[in-house]
C-alpha cells in the first residue's frame, strides 16, 4: 500500500513525500525525496528450458534457470543481462530497423542499401559487457558471471548433438567467457583507481 502511494504522489510529482510513521507509541513524520530508478517488471515464467528475456518494459527468468542459478549473483547475472538490452534499447531499435528495412522494399528503390542492424550476436555481447556494469554498481560478486558461463558451457557439452538457435544469435560460450575475462579486467581496474564504474 505503501508503495502504491508513493508511486501516486510521485507521478502527480508532489515533492517532497511526507508520510506519518507509528511504530509503538512513538510518532515519526518522515520526509523523503521520491528518486526515479529502475521501473523493470521482473516476472517469473514457467518453463523448463533455461533462459531470461526482456522487451523494452520487463525482465522474465524461465523456472529453469531459477532452478540451475539458485544463487543471488548468479540470478543477479541472467537479470543484470536483460536489464542492459532494455537501457540500451535494442527491442525498440531492432524494431525501428525492421520497419525502415519494410519502407525500403516498399519505396522498391535498389540503390538504397539495406538497413545497417547490427547483428544479435553483436547485441547480446553489448548487454554481457553494460550487464557487467550494472551488476558490479549494484554490488553483486563479478566471479559469478564466469561460474554461470562455465555452467553452461558444461550443458552444452553434455547436449553437444542437440542444435540450438541461440548458436546463430548469441556469441559461443567461449566467447563470451573471454569477454567477461577482459570486462573484470577492466572493471577492476576501475575500482583500484577510484574510478566511476562506467562502461566505455
Amino acid at each position: 500500500d505503501t508503495t502504491n502511494l508513493v508511486r501516486r504522489l510521485t507521478s502527480a510529482r508532489i515533492q517532497p513525500l511526507q508520510l506519518e510513521v507509528l511504530r509503538m507509541d512513538a510518532h515519526y513524520i518522515v520526509t523523503m525525496w521520491a528518486v526515479p530508478a529502475c521501473q523493470f517488471v521482473v516476472r517469473v515464467v514457467e518453463n523448463e528450458q533455461i533462459g531470461a528475456f526482456s522487451n523494452g518494459r520487463f525482465v522474465a527468468v524461465t523456472s529453469g534457470a531459477m532452478q540451475l542459478f539458485s544463487s543471488d549473483d548468479e540470478l543477479a547475472w541472467l537479470l543484470s543481462h536483460e536489464i542492459a538490452h532494455n537501457v540500451l534499447g535494442h527491442v525498440q531499435n531492432s524494431k525501428l530497423h525492421a520497419m525502415l528495412r519494410g519502407f525500403i522494399r516498399a519505396t522498391g528503390d535498389g540503390s538504397v542499401l539495406e538497413s545497417d542492424a547490427p547483428p544479435q550476436r553483436s547485441l547480446e555481447a553489448q548487454a554481457d559487457y553494460v550487464g557487467s556494469y550494472i551488476m558490479a554498481r549494484a554490488g553483486y560478486d563479478l566471479e559469478a558471471i564466469g561460474r554461470v558461463w562455465h555452467r553452461l558451457e558444461k550443458l552444452e557439452m553434455q547436449q553437444a548433438g542437440v542444435s540450438s538457435g541461440a548458436i546463430q544469435t548469441h556469441p559461443t560460450t567461449a566467447e563470451r567467457l573471454t569477454a567477461f575475462d577482459a570486462t573484470l579486467k577492466e572493471i577492476e581496474g576501475k575500482r583500484q583507481r577510484g574510478e566511476a564504474l562506467h562502461p566505455q
